[in-house]
């Protein structure tokens, strides 16, 4: 057997994976004209950079609203966007980009890390993209986020309910993926030395967003938080677990497939670390 066809064979034995099956109910129908209009559709993905640098933003911003516009997805909550937000010129860079990908039909809240970066590059941050008639649902000022970009969130009106807030997250692994660079965990690390606090990013992260959602339910909203945790449910120590029981969250994957509870979230993977937890009260309404 030849190099080449040898890599064509692990390329074929890569695909037949279990990690490329689809997961749970049939996918949903794209023809938007046959969707419900009832049926509001929340995703989550990561990203892994919005480069910023000449046209690959935009580009990639596009392909990114198109595949909701196609699947008919109206929320999507972004991690990893790696643009530093701080640099004015790029900020302004990804609005005129969002804008562009769908005009007048779009709207965004993107966060991140508060250091300068020329480039505007800056590993880590989070967002949400809004699309089509759930921008008008946006409660007023109901755009905001983390100091350190580990969360975006939105808020939106319900007739005669409380609003639902939506978070997209990212958390950072338990140790850099460097030991020398400018992580998102290192970047954290900073900031967390900065204010005198001396806790692991990750148990920051989970202390902060405890704060944050008791905040929003303590005005009764209904909470629907989703991203990359890099972490698992089923865990030792699982930070989502624990977030899920102190806030009273209930993961609507686990209740849906009680006894598919773990399969890999990226091809080498091993584990769902990229999760969902809602509200109690929303379960009812997940189709």
């Amino acid at each position: 057997m030849n190099t080449k066809q040898k890599r064509l064979d692990e390329v074929s034995l890569s695909y037949d994976s279990p990690f490329f099956e689809w997961k749970g109910e049939p996918q949903p129908p794209s023809d938007n004209a046959n969707s419900s209009c009832s049926t509001t559709t929340i995703a989550f993905q990561n990203v892994h950079g919005l480069h910023p640098r000449g046209p690959h933003a935009s580009d990639k911003l596009h392909e990114i609203v198109n595949t909701m516009v196609h699947h008919n997805i109206q929320v999507l909550g972004i991690s990893e966007h790696n643009i530093g937000l701080a640099n004015p010129t790029w900020k302004q860079r990804l609005y005129e980009s969002v804008q562009q990908a769908r005009p007048r039909r779009i709207t965004h809240q993107f966060n991140s890390g508060p250091e300068f970066d020329s480039s505007g590059r800056l590993v880590g941050g989070t967002g949400i993209l809004v699309i089509n008639e759930m921008t008008g649902r946006i409660e007023p000022q109901g755009n905001e986020g983390d100091a350190m970009g580990r969360w975006s969130t939105m808020h939106f009106r319900r007739q005669q309910l409380p609003p639902i807030t939506i978070i997209a997250i990212y958390q950072v692994c338990q140790s850099p993926s460097n030991a020398i660079g400018n992580t998102s965990w290192h970047q954290q690390r900073r900031y967390l030395d900065l204010h005198s606090r001396p806790e692991h990013p990750r148990q920051a992260f989970i202390k902060d967003l405890t704060t944050e959602v008791t905040k929003w339910k303590d005005k009764k909203h209904s909470i629907v938080i989703g991203g990359d945790w890099n972490d698992w449910i089923g865990s030792r120590k699982s930070s989502v677990l624990h977030l899920s029981t102190t806030l009273n969250l209930v993961d609507p994957w686990l209740i849906r497939h009680p006894i598919d509870n773990d399969f890999p979230m990226y091809e080498h993977g091993q584990h769902r670390i990229d999760s969902i937890l809602i509200s109690q009260d929303l379960l009812p309404a997940v189709a």
